[in-house]
């Protein structure tokens, strides 16, 4: 399965598909990770569980950053703690998941 990650869309396409059905995003990030599960959503964004398509299919996790604010200041800060937070996350994630920011 292809999941899209496209905010509004969300749906769930087959594994043989370039892009959405539904509407047309493109599945790979960087012509390499392909999204197949919605995980979860938080307070910055969508988390994803992915496939490495030049590494094995390889699992890893796609974070999609979709700040829920409206103020430039604050997302300015979300972009940072965004970013300081998944940067702790490689640090201290087991070596065999590797988390991609597409």
């Amino acid at each position: 399965m292809s999941q899209c990650v496209n905010p509004s869309c969300l749906h769930e396409n087959s594994p043989t598909n370039k892009c959405c059905n539904k509407c047309g995003t493109r599945f790979l990030f960087k012509d390499r990770y392909r999204a197949v599960k919605y995980i979860s959503e938080g307070g910055f964004g969508r988390t994803f569980k992915a496939i490495d398509e030049q590494r094995l299919n390889t699992i890893c996790v796609i974070k999609e950053f979709l700040p829920q604010l409206q103020n430039a200041n604050a997302i300015g800060k979300a972009t940072e703690l965004f970013q300081h937070r998944n940067k702790c996350k490689v640090m201290f994630s087991p070596p065999a998941i590797c988390i991609v920011w597409a």
